[in-house]
């Protein structure tokens, strides 16, 4: 039991890197990457898949530059 926390713990920071890589090959820096993800999972845009180790989103417009720059409020 307490091997499965521990690999859901890192399957979450997985989905963490991940989501600062794919953003980053966007030309999105690393904090502009992380209040990104926090409004998408506070809105509820963004989830997290323990299971694979990464973050969904509900549909792929969400991953258009544009709409993350508003995201940040830019």
């Amino acid at each position: 039991m307490q091997k499965s926390f521990k690999d859901m713990a890192t399957r979450a920071d997985n989905a963490v890197t991940q989501w600062r890589d794919m953003l980053g090959n966007m030309g999105f820096t690393q904090t502009e990457a992380d209040r990104i993800l926090s409004v998408y999972v506070r809105e509820r845009i963004a989830k997290l898949d323990y299971g694979v180790g990464r973050y969904n989103v509900k549909h792929g417009a969400f991953l258009d530059a544009t709409v993350m720059r508003r995201a940040l409020g830019v």
